[in-house]
């Protein structure tokens, strides 16, 4: 079913592309702002209902203590950078030797 909407809205917004990005934002953008106030709410009800701390990660002394290992936390994090960026890009040994 997600698959089926999905190449739907594909279908529609490429048929659509002749109309100009003026015309097609115009319809998308409040499709794109209900749908991120949505996952904001269904986000804020799961979070109420389901484990409040995971709203402990907020708290800014677990940066301070993630830094203060020294130059291992500075490694570690360039490599979790890597992989949330340059997943697409980089070979996956790459990746992996950022890890080691």
């Amino acid at each position: 079913m997600v698959v089926i909407v999905s190449v739907v809205i594909l279908i529609g917004l490429f048929s659509m592309q002749h109309f100009g990005t003026d015309k097609v934002s115009w319809l998308f953008a409040p499709i794109v702002f209900v749908w991120f106030i949505l996952i904001g709410v269904l986000g804020a009800v799961n979070i109420s209902k389901y484990d409040q701390s995971v709203l402990k990660a907020f708290n800014p002394i677990y940066v301070y203590r993630y830094f203060k290992r020294g130059k291992t936390s500075w490694a570690s994090l360039g490599g979790i950078m890597l992989s949330i960026t340059g997943l697409n890009i980089f070979p996956n040994f790459i990746i992996i030797l950022s890890f080691v």
